[in-house]
């Protein structure tokens, strides 16, 4: 029957039952706790900190810590939580199995830090420590060797199991063009392609091979120079991984993604080549060394192809943006710096966080610092094996670290288990439990409650939604909170 005029629609349903609800909805309501909550979070502080002389903060920023409080029952375990509730949305979007993997190392490291403190192993921990101090010194003695063994455990699985899965497909690949050779389709998609040198006539506005190698060698060639100019004696290293690494890591991961939808990386690939790099100055860590993986690359240009955006069009608009960029980037920098000093209580996170940041970057930084070295490979070796850095190297923590992966990928394997738990565990070992405490309480939320309520396939495309209008509706009062600051501190410095 023909429903009749003005009468209400009828809510849509899915298959299982469960109503579909609006986008736009979803979005709104999303975008709503944002602004509630970013008005609490971030508004609050920005109108008192023009009034008075210390901003008021009603949320404890960045975080809550707690590892004083606690260093009683847990020695030597940074504790501490993030109150933002995008965490928590967070947590119901990302792989639930990856997060019980973060569940499980922050369980893990809670009995696993006072027993490496009893052991002696944690021994530059003190009570009275908060959350910089304690992680930095137990990254020092332990975590930062176990992070570089399971780093390099992670790689070598993920090397396997892609060279793996590429066999694979290329073998049904094969089979598949083998089976439907000759059809006007496969002929036809062909005849568009061509030989590798030659430009497809797909509509994306391509351009010729050899001109993309030709733009890519000028601006090598450029970046070479420069860094040269600025760090002397590296001009062989830069040559090794502007012509040779990043082109071949670019093509592996370029393809990868296409067969197999997967990245590969190699950690610590430019540390360990400033290192081996025979720099004994901290010139290089500062230079702007191209160390790059544009594989990632391909993906974004498939969606710009599946969205009807031509190459032509990406140029254009990248040419348009990026001189923008640089300008306006240049005078917010300038009006933020002016505004108030940095870091002071004006700027919380950057307050506690460029400590922690600075204390691991100069550990980092001190493997190249050995100026007194006169020169020659011996020298430099001993010259590295007295720094900082090599000291806080322990190569038992990370053939533990490997170890520990390695086992956990060959168990999870062998019993079908979902190895996204494994990812997750590596995420969080040695890591700050701060924010991934609300990660954990969205993803058992989201998984036990909504995904039953709305149905699990209509609460998967709903979580990205809300998130999303969360995040549009915080960073609304942020930006609003961040002009009030630029007007006030143009108002301020002028002299009327």
């Amino acid at each position: 029957e023909k429903e009749e005029e003005g009468a209400p629609k009828k809510p849509e349903i899915d298959q299982d039952g469960h109503r579909i609800y609006s986008r736009w909805r979803i979005f709104s309501l999303g975008a709503m706790i944002g602004v509630c909550f970013g008005m609490l979070q971030v508004g609050v502080p920005a109108v008192t900190g023009m009034l008075l002389d210390k901003p008021v903060y009603l949320i404890p920023q960045p975080y809550l810590d707690t590892t004083t409080m606690t260093e009683g029952l847990l020695p030597a375990v940074p504790t501490g939580l993030v109150i933002d509730p995008g965490i928590v949305l967070t947590g119901m979007v990302l792989p639930f199995w990856a997060i019980m993997g973060s569940f499980a190392a922050i369980a893990a490291t809670s009995v696993v830090n006072p027993l490496l403190r009893a052991g002696g192993v944690l021994a530059q921990w003190q009570p009275g420590m908060n959350t910089v101090n304690t992680t930095f010194v137990n990254s020092v003695d332990f975590w930062m060797s176990f992070g570089f063994g399971a780093a390099a455990a992670i790689a070598a699985v993920s090397v396997f199991s892609t060279v793996r899965d590429v066999v694979r497909k290329s073998r049904a690949r094969r089979a598949r063009l083998a089976l439907h050779a000759g059809s006007s389709a496969q002929d036809a998609r062909a005849a568009q392609l061509g030989s590798l040198w030659r430009t497809p006539n797909l509509g994306r506005g391509d351009y010729p091979v050899w001109l993309a190698v030709a733009i890519y060698a000028v601006a090598s060639v450029a970046m070479v120079l420069l860094c040269n100019a600025l760090v002397k004696g590296i001009l062989p290293f830069l040559i090794v991984f502007c012509f040779l690494y990043n082109p071949f890591i670019s093509y592996i991961n370029a393809r990868l993604m296409g067969l197999t939808g997967q990245a590969v990386a190699i950690p610590f690939v430019r540390e360990g080549a400033f290192i081996l790099s025979g720099s004994q100055s901290l010139d290089i860590w500062l230079a702007p060394i191209p160390v790059e993986n544009y594989g990632a690359f391909s993906q974004t240009f498939r969606v710009n192809e599946l969205t009807g955006v031509r190459f032509t069009s990406l140029m254009k608009a990248e040419a348009l943006a990026l001189p923008c960029l640089c300008l306006f980037s240049f005078l917010f920098w300038a009006f933020i710096w002016k505004a108030s000093p940095i870091p002071s209580e004006m700027f919380p996170a950057a307050q506690l966080n460029w400590d922690l940041m600075v204390k691991s970057n100069t550990l980092l930084w001190s493997s190249t610092f050995h100026p007194d070295v006169a020169g020659g490979a011996a020298e430099v070796v001993r010259g590295f094996a007295d720094t900082e850095f090599a000291k806080a190297v322990h190569p038992v923590a990370m053939l533990a670290g490997g170890g520990v992966t390695v086992g956990l990928f060959a168990l999870f394997g062998l019993l079908g288990l979902p190895t996204l738990f494994v990812y997750g565990v590596v995420r969080g070992l040695g890591a700050l439990p701060h924010t991934m405490v609300l990660e954990i309480v969205g993803a058992l939320v989201g998984r036990y409650y909504f995904q039953r309520k709305f149905g699990s396939s209509n609460f998967l495309r709903m979580g990205p939604t809300i998130m999303a209008g969360y995040f549009t509706g915080a960073g609304l009062i942020s930006m609003a909170a961040i002009a009030m600051n630029l007007i006030r501190s143009a108002v301020s410095s002028a002299p009327f």
